[in-house]
């Protein structure tokens, strides 16, 4: 399975700010882009953001002056929670994605959810996507600092990315999942 590790998260529903940004980075030079959609956030856990995929796709077909990737999300709550994952799999791919965002392994959202990326629920997605050479992004993590209260800057724990309070896993519990997963 192929792994991508660079990516940008498109939290504007203007098609002229999705324009604006990615002619920044065209004029920095950059060429490729993966866009990742969040179809839940981590402000809200239960707030689906079924848009996201569609808004990712739109910039995909209309912007040409750089190539752009789009990571679809599997919804796990909203509209869509109740669609087998392989078949929201299917749709995403149909519609135009090049691979799937895993945002729901952010700690805090994963704590929400209370199983990992080495879940059985995922196993036929991942078969599936193994077998159709689809690319997964998985945010299994933040920085080993979030952990650690006293080196947090102050706006990321008024995000609620400190995950040093009960409950949360250790940073080495979910590396220690996703690379479960991954074997």
């Amino acid at each position: 399975m192929k792994i991508s590790d660079v990516h940008v998260h498109l939290h504007m529903y203007n098609p002229e700010d999705g324009t604006k940004f990615f002619d920044m980075l065209y004029n920095k030079n950059v060429t490729h882009v993966n866009i990742v959609t969040a179809t839940l956030t981590s402000a809200n856990l239960y707030a689906a953001r079924e848009f996201e995929n569609t808004y990712g796709l739109w910039m995909k077909r209309d912007y040409k002056k750089c190539d752009l990737y789009v990571y679809g999300g599997i919804h796990e709550v909203g509209a869509f929670k109740d669609v087998a994952y392989v078949d929201q799999l299917i749709y995403l791919l149909k519609a135009g994605c090049d691979g799937v965002k895993f945002l729901n392994m952010k700690p805090n959202i994963r704590k929400t959810y209370g199983r990992g990326i080495n879940d059985s629920c995922y196993d036929e997605l991942f078969k599936a996507m193994e077998e159709m050479g689809v690319p997964a992004l998985i945010h299994s993590k933040d920085p080993e600092s979030f952990w650690h209260k006293e080196l947090m800057l102050p706006e990321h724990i008024e995000y609620g990315w400190c995950y040093d309070a009960e409950g949360f896993k250790t940073f080495d519990e979910i590396h220690n999942e996703t690379l479960e997963r991954l074997d």
